[in-house]
């Protein structure tokens, strides 16, 4: 028998065979980096439409996941809770960012879409959540991927 100073523990966010709650994920968040992502928690179940799970996505581990109920194939954000680096990442499709009010978007979002990786028609758009302030322009975006601009009419 292993003594409990060798045994190796796992971290709630990494073990893939024990799925967490969304309150358990955060409580793994270091106290100076939680207020951030629990207001994004918050905020994004406050949205209308919106249903929260938690699911394993491979490289990101468990991960707070965010899908609208009308579509219910793709999820719209995914909360990393990395104890190390928790982050949101709000997948933007490529035909939406030509759409968007670039001046109505703070740089810090800017800046994430642009620069972010493209696969396929989607743009995986993440930024490192450290700030309330970050958490409340990133809801600038989800509202525009819940309600997408129209294109102006060509004449």
């Amino acid at each position: 028998m292993a003594h409990a100073a060798t045994m190796r523990t796992t971290a709630i966010w990494t073990d893939r065979f024990s799925q967490p709650s969304p309150e358990s994920l955060i409580q793994g968040v270091p106290s100076t980096l939680s207020g951030p992502i629990e207001a994004a928690m918050d905020k994004l179940r406050s949205l209308p439409g919106i249903q929260e799970m938690v699911l394993w996505q491979g490289v990101w581990h468990w991960t707070i996941a965010y899908r609208h109920e009308a579509d219910t194939s793709r999820c719209m954000a995914y909360l990393i809770a990395d104890p190390n680096k928790p982050r949101l990442c709000i997948p933007v499709p490529s035909e939406l960012v030509p759409l968007l009010p670039v001046r109505k978007l703070s740089r810090f979002v800017r800046d994430g879409i642009l620069h972010a990786p493209a696969v396929g028609t989607i743009r995986w758009s993440c930024w490192p959540l450290t700030l309330k302030s970050q958490v409340d322009e990133l809801m600038v975006l989800m509202q525009y991927r819940l309600t997408p601009p129209q294109p102006a009419p060509k004449n």
